[in-house]
């Protein structure tokens, strides 16, 4: 989900309507993929984790650790829109179902990247590793978002790659001092 280019003296009217509404739909998705991401790496380093003395594994593994990141995906997501659809009713002067649709597409998209790949390291590692690497993939969505925010500002890859790496970075902290201050 790209955000529009180009600058407001390159549209015509109609364009310029049509580029607002895109950029519209973008910050929606874009804030559903930092909004869930934040929630999803503060739940899981709630949740008990890491190897205990005896070799077993403390907290959800497997398709419980998914259980756990697709819920809180669906019910974020559906809370978000049940919200969104009474705001939008109250500000707006008419219906804008068209855009309101595209809005919550949106949303629904950002929601279900997340949760997808935050569920990467459960296919991929073993119990004992895919625990720690959820939290550092919610970090690098975080920080993979902020790029893309910041590139839709019109700065330059170089700098927002520089933005993004350092959200990534705080992000990264956050998760590192979960794994820390658990004791594993």
């Amino acid at each position: 989900m790209n955000p529009p280019v180009g600058t407001p003296a390159d549209w015509s009217e109609h364009d310029e309507h049509d580029h607002l509404e895109q950029r519209r739909v973008w910050r929606e998705g874009t804030t559903m993929v930092l909004y869930l991401s934040i929630v999803l790496l503060g739940t899981l380093a709630a949740v008990p984790a890491g190897e205990v003395e005896t070799g077993t594994i403390q907290g959800p593994t497997g398709r419980h650790l998914a259980a756990i990141i697709v819920g809180t995906a669906l019910g974020l997501a559906l809370a978000h829109l049940f919200a969104f659809h009474i705001a939008a009713h109250g500000v707006a002067r008419a219906p804008r179902r068209g855009q309101e649709f595209e809005e919550a597409r949106a949303q629904l998209i950002g929601a279900a990247l997340v949760a997808t790949l935050a569920c990467v390291p459960i296919l991929l590692l073993s119990p004992a590793a895919e625990q720690r690497a959820v939290l550092f993939v919610l970090a690098i969505i975080i920080g993979g978002a902020d790029f893309s925010v910041e590139r839709s500002k019109g700065r330059s890859r170089g700098l927002s790659a520089a933005y993004g790496l350092v959200t990534f970075l705080i992000a990264l902290v956050v998760a590192a001092m979960k794994v820390a201050l658990a004791g594993h």
